[in-house]
């Protein structure tokens, strides 16, 4: 938050509008590719699909038949090994059974970015 109200600061003058606040989104999000690029070069491919889907919005019940499939996750089984390596990456955080991304402009880039190749 701090880094990006720093940037927010850099690009305005007097007024912060929708434009001003996207183009201080965007240059974070600049800064930060290399690094969300090698978070990328570690994960398997389906370590990608379960960050595809919490991008989604799927926070829990990652186990159904349809999330399963529709994200290609393997088996149920496969969940509890996807969630322990993303936590210990410390891309994931886990609390109550809800999952989201540690990261919130991670989760942003690879939204906006990552998704759009697939």
């Amino acid at each position: 938050m701090q880094q990006l109200s720093w940037l927010v600061w850099l690009n305005t003058d007097t007024v912060v509008d929708e434009a001003v606040f996207e183009e201080a989104v965007n240059d974070l999000i600049q800064q930060n590719l290399v690094l969300f690029f090698r978070y990328l070069d570690s994960l398997t491919q389906f370590q990608i699909n379960f960050l595809n889907a919490i991008a989604d919005g799927v926070e829990s019940e990652f186990s159904k038949t349809e999330t399963l499939s529709k994200y290609n996750l393997g088996t149920a089984a496969n969940i509890k090994r996807l969630k322990d390596s993303l936590e210990n990456k410390e891309l994931i955080d886990i609390e109550e059974n809800k999952v989201t991304f540690n990261d919130p402009v991670f989760k942003l880039w690879f939204r906006r970015r990552f998704r759009s190749f697939r």
